[in-house]
């Protein structure tokens, strides 16, 4: 089953702050030309790709994704340094599973790159679906001691192998948490040359903060049209500048059409932020509840009996 393809605007290694961010002022003012009566305020626009040398590329869809690929390589010419790379965004919604899953067909497409996809969304999987898998024997299973790492890995094209999320895990804070997850990685890393790990949001759950801790980059995905600054620049920092490998802005989409956050649904020519805010904070909610419920359940089988 093919991905779908990914229009992005990227800025690779170095200003990966508000600069990140910034276009050059010739194209804001032709962006604010085109835009003006769409763009909610504060929020990010336009899908080329954003060098860190200042050129912005009009290029296919697959050559962008390429383009990634290629800057990625070069950093690694010099110091190897990239290998492992988590994928994320601030909120949900933006794009980030179909960057993961795009950038390890790029990388996998070369024979020498020996590539695996995994997928660390453990709340909201959806690796598996791209590649006409099924969710179980994965990621979940090795974190639960059910399985090998080697034992759930799908090969899924030449140069690309897959590992899903697996099977559902109580808490997938500490399942990622787990020494196992980094052990599988450093075993993982024997064998490919990239491993791309698709990631929750930065907003949602402590895992993507664990994930990159671990991974040798980190790359933010944002939604234009809908994605404020300000929330991809705290992500940024909440993730640690100097893991930042790039910032990717993904294609516009046309704020007049329904918009949908995670089930719950405004309709007009903007993006509600309220709304988004509190879909946020529920599903914050969700997730502290979740711990704190399996915390004082672990604490309670542990202890021993009061008579």
């Amino acid at each position: 089953m093919s991905v779908p393809e990914l229009a992005a605007k990227v800025e690779i290694n170095g200003r990966a702050g508000s600069a990140a961010l910034d276009q050059s002022s010739a194209e804001r003012a032709r962006l604010k030309m085109s835009t003006a009566r769409h763009k909610p305020e504060g929020t990010l626009s336009e899908g080329k790709i954003w060098l860190a040398d200042g050129v912005v590329e009009s290029l296919p869809a697959a050559d962008r994704i390429r383009m990634v690929r290629a800057k990625i390589d070069r950093h690694n010419l010099a110091d190897d340094r990239y290998h492992v790379i988590t994928v994320t965004s601030a909120v949900p919604k933006e794009g980030k599973s179909v960057m993961a899953a795009n950038l390890a067909r790029a990388f996998g497409a070369d024979p020498v790159n020996k590539t695996l996809l995994i997928d660390g969304d453990l709340r909201r999987p959806a690796v598996h679906k791209f590649f006409g898998l099924r969710r179980q024997n994965g990621l979940g299973d090795v974190l639960s001691g059910r399985k090998n790492i080697n034992s759930v890995i799908h090969p899924v094209a030449a140069g690309l192998d897959v590992v899903t999320a697996g099977s559902p895990v109580e808490d997938p804070t500490r399942a990622i948490e787990n020494p196992i997850f980094a052990q599988s990685i450093d075993e993982l890393r024997k064998t490919y040359r990239y491993i791309i790990i698709d990631c929750p949001p930065v907003f949602l759950c402590p895992e993507p903060i664990t994930m990159s801790s671990i991974a040798d980059g980190t790359v933010v995905v944002a939604r234009a049209w809908r994605t404020e600054k300000r929330l991809v620049q705290e992500a940024v920092d909440a993730v640690g500048k100097s893991r930042i490998i790039g910032v990717v802005l993904n294609d516009g989409i046309d704020p007049s059409r329904q918009y949908d956050y995670y089930g719950y649904h405004s309709y007009g020519t903007e993006p509600t932020q309220k709304l988004i805010n509190f879909g946020l904070l529920l599903e914050k909610t969700r997730c502290y509840f979740s711990r704190l419920f399996s915390r004082n359940a672990s604490e309670e089988d542990s202890s021993p009996e009061t008579r």
